[in-house]
């Protein structure tokens, strides 16, 4: 998802993201204590 994160951000240089572009954000969001969560175990 961060890559998508990566693309996002260089598509959209200078310019407002649109729908499509910005479908995979909720997702993301609803993954971030999961990915949290993870990322602490690993440390």
């Amino acid at each position: 998802m961060l890559s998508q994160m990566q693309r996002l951000t260089t598509a959209t240089e200078g310019r407002y993201a649109t729908d499509e572009e910005l479908r995979f954000l909720p997702e993301y969001l609803r993954s971030y204590e999961l990915r949290m969560q993870t990322y602490q175990q690993l440390q």
